[in-house]
């Protein structure tokens, strides 16, 4: 099932190689054109276009419906930091927080180092330990992590050191 989902994504990315970095698809035609049923589709679209990937996704159902799928610009931190911060107002898992470290990381927005910290801390080895309910702290303590981050970057901005 991955090389499937392998080569949805892989179709994906180069129709988004373009200008405006997003692309319009209909989900049937797309099953259809790989031979899956339009449930694959949705694995693809929920597991590697998200948030924490720096993906939006938009759809609307019905017969004339879509699905565009939008890369978030890498320039644009401050849209970025905010999608990222809107994703974590739900709990989220370890693989989704590590998804948002490595894309920050990415994007130079932290540094390796910055980046091997905060994974360290969003581990389900170590929330775990602390509370029942990792994912709801993991997502506490990874807004927090980009309010930091958002307030830093202006900081910098305003001393015109970025």
């Amino acid at each position: 099932m991955s090389v499937l989902s392998d080569a949805i994504e892989s179709f994906l990315l180069q129709l988004m190689d373009n200008p405006r970095h997003e692309v319009e698809v209909k989900r049937g035609e797309l099953a259809q054109r790989f031979g899956c049923a339009p449930s694959q589709i949705n694995y693809v679209l929920s597991t590697r276009f998200t948030p924490a990937h720096g993906y939006l996704i938009q759809s609307q159902r019905g017969g004339g419906g879509y699905i565009r799928i939008i890369r978030i610009p890498q320039d644009d931190g401050d849209a970025m930091l905010s999608e990222a911060m809107e994703h974590c107002l739900e709990p989220i898992g370890e693989a989704d927080a590590r998804a948002m470290v490595q894309n920050l990381l990415r994007c130079g927005f932290i540094t390796g180092r910055e980046a091997s910290v905060m994974a360290s801390v969003l581990t389900d080895s170590h929330l775990k330990r602390i509370s029942s309910d990792a994912d709801s702290l993991r997502s506490d303590l990874f807004i927090r992590m980009l309010a930091a981050l958002r307030i830093q970057r202006k900081k910098e901005n305003d001393h015109g050191t970025l």
